[in-house]
């Protein structure tokens, strides 16, 4: 506990002083006394200066408390134990505001400041009890800390009806203790009730009570930062999951087009080479069309011949019809002299006859081989547009193919190069997650 210096402490120090057996001081008294007045002031001036070299190293101690700490839970403990050790008050505990319930709602922590020479025994059972209590706004230690927002203190808990630990506190032996808030930003929310006791009936000083809330502000401050720690990393991870996974969408959708891309480009090649083989048979069919165009040209040719041929075969047979007549005319004129003649001339009237049947059969089969001739023809040319229509559509597909060809290099070609700039795109997104996380 600390002192102050005042005239007041120098003259109860200057009353513990033992007085000579005199009636009245003499020089020699005199000089002693103000011996002892000076050996005192000096002696409280050292305690004085230690104080404040204490107070000084105390102050600094916790003003790095967020800085020297890796967790909230670390910080509250480096806080127990920096005002344990300059109070010179044994034990320290924390409550939190319970805000994922109700922040009127203080739970306690397992976070504990107890000094080496207290055996385990001496606050086990103080410890399970705090464990077990629930403060609300107003009620016992915690509560009134909470709903009041300043220090509490209470020179022996085992005498006040209020501190709702008191038996456990008298069957473990302490007595006195203070407790006070770590208030918010906003000024209004409490968020740590620190309390601390000692085993004797004692009231901390006013300088230590003034000081809490320099602490509390410094313990806030350490929460914000570890809140703004966590929420960074929050962030962060909120922030992987949804780019990373956007990420990992467009990556598959790139592997998917470059997938779609190689089998396009099969496809390609296996259309083209049966657009080359369907080209070739093309060609051949237009070649053999031509030959096939050119034989009915001559068949009609050949007919046309035949036509002629067996017109004029007709004529002759009908001048023979018409000799063999005239030859049997003159025959019967001649009596019995021209009847072998007569014979004759019925032989060549019935050649002519047959003859004249043959050629009329010639000139129904050739009528019949120029309509057929002219059917084919005919098909020949319906063939051969169709043939040319088939050959341009050939054509087309050859060009639109060899234009996807080239399409499909140009894609694989832009691929590389988004697969390089996603790449560079994870690179930049792992630098941002760490600056976020810092």
């Amino acid at each position: 506990m600390r002192r102050k210096i005042t005239s007041v402490s120098v003259f109860k120090k200057v009353l513990e002083i033992p007085l000579f057996p005199f009636s009245s001081p003499n020089k020699k008294n005199q000089e002693s006394i103000e011996r002892a007045v000076q050996e005192t002031e000096e002696r409280l001036r050292k305690e004085s200066s230690d104080n404040s070299l204490s107070l000084i190293n105390f102050l600094s101690e916790v003003g790095e408390i967020a800085s020297n700490s890796n967790s909230l839970n670390e910080c509250i403990a480096q806080a127990l134990k920096h005002i344990c050790k300059y109070t010179k008050w044994p034990v320290g505990h924390a409550y939190l505001a319970d805000y994922s319930v109700d922040p009127a709602i203080a739970k306690a922590t397992n976070i504990w400041h107890v000094d080496a020479g207290i055996r385990p025994a001496q606050i086990d059972e103080f410890k399970q009890a705090s464990k077990e209590l629930i403060f609300v706004f107003g009620k016992g230690l915690i509560g009134k800390v909470m709903s009041s927002k300043k220090p509490v203190t209470i020179r022996d808990v085992t005498q006040s009806k209020d501190f709702l630990r008191a038996k456990v506190a008298e069957r473990t032996g302490l007595k006195g203790c203070f407790a006070f808030p770590v208030i918010g930003d906003d000024g209004s929310t409490v968020r740590i009730g620190f309390e601390f006791f000692h085993y004797e009936a004692v009231d901390i000083d006013e300088m230590t009570l003034k000081m809490t809330q320099f602490i509390g502000k410094q313990v806030n401050y350490a929460f914000n930062y570890f809140d703004n720690i966590e929420n960074r990393e929050k962030l962060a991870e909120l922030f992987n999951i949804e780019v990373r996974g956007a990420l990992s969408n467009i990556k598959n959708a790139l592997d998917n087009m470059a997938s779609s891309s190689t089998e396009l480009k099969k496809s390609t090649t296996d259309i083209e080479a049966q657009c080359n083989t369907s080209q070739q048979h093309i060609n051949q069919s237009v070649e053999q069309l031509g030959s096939i165009t050119e034989n009915s040209e001559s068949l009609k040719s050949t007919t046309s011949n035949i036509e002629e041929i067996a017109t004029s075969i007709s004529n002759i047979a009908s001048n023979t019809n018409l000799l063999a007549l005239n030859a049997a005319i003159e025959a019967a004129r001649a009596g019995e002299v021209g009847r072998g003649f007569a014979v004759v001339a019925d032989e060549v009237k019935a050649l002519s006859a047959e003859t004249s049947n043959s050629t009329h059969t010639v000139h129904e089969m050739t009528a019949m081989i120029n309509k057929v001739s002219e059917s084919i023809e005919k098909t020949i040319n319906s063939f051969g547009l169709s043939l040319n229509e088939v050959n341009a559509s050939a054509t087309n597909i050859e060009s639109a193919i060899t234009v996807q060809k080239e399409k499909t290099g140009d894609f694989s070609e832009s691929y590389q190069h988004l697969l390089d700039e996603f790449a560079s795109l994870n690179d930049k997104v792992n630098a941002f997650v760490s600056k976020i996380v810092g």
